[in-house]
């Protein structure tokens, strides 16, 4: 059965966010953890996390690509 209407895509798009979310979320938490390891506060926690925001957009960049907006 296929989606209709404005809930069309909503299943990749809320993929495409999570897994935006997670890899920002994932990069910080191993910053601060070496951080925590190294005494380098915090400056291992914010090269992870701008490394982690990059992966993201990245993830979003090629779950878009391709993307078409269904005709009706």
């Amino acid at each position: 059965m296929k989606p209709v209407g404005k809930l069309h895509g909503l299943d990749r798009a809320i993929g495409i966010g999570s897994q935006m979310v997670a890899s920002t979320v994932v990069g910080a938490a191993i910053g601060w953890w070496l951080d925590q390891v190294t005494g380098w506060s915090p400056w291992l926690l914010i090269i992870f996390f701008l490394l982690g925001s990059v992966a993201g957009f990245f993830v979003v960049y090629r779950g878009m690509q391709g993307w078409k907006e269904p005709t009706q």
